[in-house]
């Protein structure tokens, strides 16, 4: 598993792990209730929680909602275009090259 993930070029792997990482912090906030909390979008706070806990957990959640959504999926293609065309060019690289005589 390390060799193949070493091989990766390195774009290729921050967009991965920025696509992971986005998923991960949305993951965190919706399994700790943070959805209850956007409300505070419309303008309107939950009873149980202080308007700044509610502003920065409610609006943490919709950027990584978004994030998920829209962001993580475009650096996962990304990572795979960016990954294709370096492996395409590292082959075409390596192929030998026709000898000027033409045999």
């Amino acid at each position: 598993m390390k060799g193949r993930w070493t091989r990766i070029p390195g774009l290729s792997r921050w967009c991965l792990l920025t696509a992971l990482a986005i998923a991960v912090c949305y993951g965190i906030l919706h399994a700790a209730g943070c959805r209850e909390l956007v409300t505070i979008v419309t303008g309107t706070v939950p009873g149980d929680v202080s308007r700044g806990t509610a502003v920065v957990f409610g609006l943490g959640y919709v950027l990584c909602y978004l994030g998920s959504w829209i962001v993580a999926p475009v650096l996962v293609v990304a990572a795979g275009a960016y990954w294709g065309a370096s492996v395409a060019l590292c082959r075409r690289s390596s192929a030998p090259e026709p000898s000027p005589s033409g045999r």
